[in-house]
Parts: C-alpha cells; sequence; structure tokens
C-alpha cells in the first residue's frame, strides 16, 4: 500500500511539474519550460515529456539537444508521430536533410493527415533533391572544365580573344546559376520564420534589412554582380526583436509579429490598403486646385474670389445694406430715431 501511494504521488507531482511547464510554454518562456519539464522526468520517463522538451528545444535553437530528447521517446514509443516530426525539424535546422527525410517519412506514416508534417516532408525532399543535383553536377561538370582549362591554356598564346570568349562564358554561366534563390517560410503565433537558401553567406557578403513592413535581401555574388530580394509583408513585424541566422546552404530571418494572429501569406496582397502608399497632402491640393482642360490649368480659388466680386450690390441696393449694417450695429436709443429702409 505504501509503495502504491508513493508511485501515485511522484506521478502527481510529475503531473504538476509539466502542467507547469506547459504554461510557461504558452507564454513563450522556452528556457523556464525546459526546468520544469527537466523536473517532471526526473520522477520517470515520460515519452510526451520528452517530445514537449525537444519542442522548447527547438524554439530555442537547441536542435542537437531536440534530436537526443525525441530519439529518447522514440525508443520508448517508436508509434509516437509527434516524437518522429520533432527529431525531423531538428535534424532539417542541423542541416541533416537525410535524417529529416527519413524522420518526416516516418511521421507521415503514422499520420498521414497533419499538414504540419507533409509541408516538413516537402522541405527535406526538396532540400535532398538539391544536394543529389548539385552532386550530379559537380561530377559531370568537373571533367568537363578541366578539358576546357587544359584547352585554353594551349589555345591562349595563339589566340587570346578566343580565351577572353571563354572567360565571358563563364561569367555568363555563373551570373545564369546564381540568378535565382528560392525561398520559403513557417509561421508560429508569434514568429514568422523565412529561409532563403543561397549558399555561403554571411555578414560579409549578404546584407538583411527588417522594417515593419518589409523585408530585403542583397546578396553580393561577385565584385560586379548581385542578388536581391523584396518582401512587403502582410502584417507588421518588430525590428528589434527580430534577428537574422547565416547557416551554410541558407539564410533564416526570423521576425517577431507585431500582433499575434496568423498570416493568410507572407506578403500583402496586390492593391491592399496597407500596400498602398499615402498622396501627399500638397499633392491632393494641387489637384485639387488645378484641373486640366483644353484651355489649360483653373485655379478654382482664383474664379471663386472673382465670382464673390462680381456679386458685390451696387446702387440703391448697395445703400440699402450699408444702412442695414449701421443700423445692426447702433445702440437701442439710436435705432428709436433712424428709420432704416425695407429690405
Amino acid at each position: 500500500t505504501f509503495e502504491l501511494q508513493h508511485s501515485s504521488s511522484r506521478e502527481t507531482m510529475a503531473e504538476e511539474f509539466a502542467a507547469q511547464a506547459n504554461e510557461l510554454y504558452v507564454d513563450e518562456d522556452f528556457e523556464g519550460a525546459i526546468e520544469l519539464y527537466t523536473e517532471a522526468l526526473s520522477f520517470g520517463d515520460n515519452v510526451q515529456y520528452l517530445v514537449n522538451r525537444a519542442q522548447c528545444h527547438i524554439q530555442m535553437g537547441n536542435y542537437e539537444e531536440a534530436v537526443a530528447d525525441s530519439s529518447a521517446a522514440i525508443q520508448m514509443d517508436p508509434s509516437h508521430a509527434k516524437a518522429h516530426l520533432r527529431k525531423g525539424v531538428a535534424a532539417f535546422n542541423l542541416e541533416e536533410y537525410q535524417t529529416a527525410l527519413k524522420s518526416f517519412t516516418q511521421a507521415n506514416s503514422l499520420q498521414p493527415n497533419d499538414r504540419q508534417t507533409k509541408t516538413w516532408l516537402r522541405k527535406a525532399q526538396a532540400e535532398v533533391q538539391s544536394e543529389e543535383q548539385s552532386a550530379a553536377l559537380e561530377e559531370n561538370t568537373a571533367p568537363q572544365a578541366e578539358a576546357a582549362a587544359a584547352s585554353t591554356a594551349a589555345e591562349a598564346s595563339s589566340n587570346a580573344s578566343a580565351v577572353a570568349q571563354a572567360e565571358l562564358q563563364e561569367a555568363e554561366a555563373k551570373k545564369k546559376a546564381a540568378a535565382r534563390f528560392r525561398h520559403d517560410w513557417v509561421q508560429s503565433q508569434s514568429v514568422v520564420t523565412i529561409t532563403v537558401y543561397v549558399k555561403g553567406s554571411n555578414a560579409d557578403n549578404c546584407t538583411v534589412d527588417i522594417e515593419p513592413r518589409e523585408v530585403s535581401l542583397e546578396r553580393v555574388l561577385t565584385s560586379d554582380d548581385s542578388w536581391q530580394m523584396n518582401l512587403d509583408l502582410f502584417d507588421e513585424v518588430v525590428p528589434e526583436e527580430s534577428k537574422v541566422d547565416f547557416r551554410s546552404t541558407k539564410v533564416e530571418i526570423k521576425l517577431k509579429k507585431k500582433n499575434a494572429s496568423r498570416w493568410e501569406s507572407l506578403e500583402a496582397p496586390e492593391g491592399s490598403p496597407m500596400e498602398a502608399e499615402e498622396e501627399d497632402e500638397a499633392e491632393a491640393i494641387r489637384k485639387r486646385d488645378m484641373y486640366p482642360s483644353s484651355k489649360g490649368a483653373k485655379n478654382w480659388d482664383a474664379l471663386a474670389a472673382e465670382v464673390d466680386k462680381d456679386d458685390k450690390p451696387e446702387g440703391d441696393e448697395a445703400l440699402n445694406s450699408f444702412f442695414q449694417q449701421i443700423y445692426s450695429r447702433a445702440s437701442e436709443e439710436t435705432r428709436r430715431c433712424v428709420k432704416v429702409p425695407p429690405k
């Protein structure tokens, strides 16, 4: 009986720690949540606590720790889909795309209707395919490049123009190869992460500017060539709380949302009110005053002044108006002595 009560008490304490950890996770206090999940696990192994702690590590960028936690969870329960998903996400961020693809494939087989798993699976497949294509391209082009270099060297002494042409073609080929760099994005309730797949980027050759409604990236490719990306964002972000992470094969831009809500798309739709620029007040006045016509521009304020001038009373009407003004300003005693012409 004592052992049963003691076991029940330990489970209760573990559940209390886990419940507090869940609350901290919702508040985005991931470090505090990790500590409490660790306390909960001190009372005994639990698959869900390991999976939850792995997710906290992912949010903090501790991808190796996330792989360790999710792998331990998989050993305890190989059918736990979220454990495979967490391992795949962590491995993907470590650029271990083959491992990530395997994990996402397993997660997808366990929960085939999960949209998040399908999204990650497509991303991993694209990365693996890109790696395979790059490897095949390097394997196929290496002998050709060596042969071309030998041929160029042999002809250099007798045909300088041919060498120049070959160099020009090579430069153009490099430009075409680097002309396009794809990007994608994922979001949580509070953060948008944009991934731009530009290999070899760092703070020296890549500049990222983050504004409340816009993100721009410029990647220097050669001394006289660069590639730019400009995005008009769906909603506002907080530049001071956003950050850029340069990796060997990509650039990650993590944007802190100003409003905690789901974005329908990464970029603002065309023609949206936020995208349109407000018209300058001086320009609005100019458009109001100057109306184009076949007879030239008209200043409507000046025309109004002329109309007022033409409407001034004359003759008897002017005299009556004059006496009415005097009468309206006079005292009561003066008014008794003055007979005002009728209006």
